[in-house]
């Protein structure tokens, strides 16, 4: 909705949106990651969350940054598994003793994040 009123024809709208979008900007650029990462933890959104979010911000370049978001959260397990290596093996078999049999606690989580 900003990005048309830059492109439109009434320089009011379109000055107020060109400062509206830079405070955007400037917001979204310090918290998008933490907020995005949240919404992916709550059982309701998932990863399709972020997608449509990233598919509607970054246009274009969306799969770039579902890339990044993807390493962040691999990089924020992997905190998590060398702070609580132990709590991670408890958790993963009570949510699911396939994860055992499936591969690393890792690539668990991913699926855990975009199935479950």
């Amino acid at each position: 909705m900003l990005k048309d009123e830059l492109e439109g024809d009434d320089a009011f709208m379109r000055n107020m949106a060109s400062r509206m979008f830079t405070k955007f900007e400037k917001y979204w650029i310090d918290f998008s990651t933490i907020m995005i990462i949240a919404n992916i933890l709550d059982p309701r959104y998932k990863l399709q969350f972020a997608k449509w979010v990233y598919k509607k911000i970054y246009v274009g370049t969306h799969d770039a940054h579902m890339g990044l978001l993807k390493d962040k959260l691999f990089a924020l397990y992997d905190e998590y598994a060398k702070a609580w290596p132990h709590l991670l093996l408890l958790v993963s078999l009570l949510v699911c003793n396939k994860a055992l049999l499936m591969g690393t606690f890792r690539y668990f989580f991913l699926i855990y994040v975009m199935f479950i």
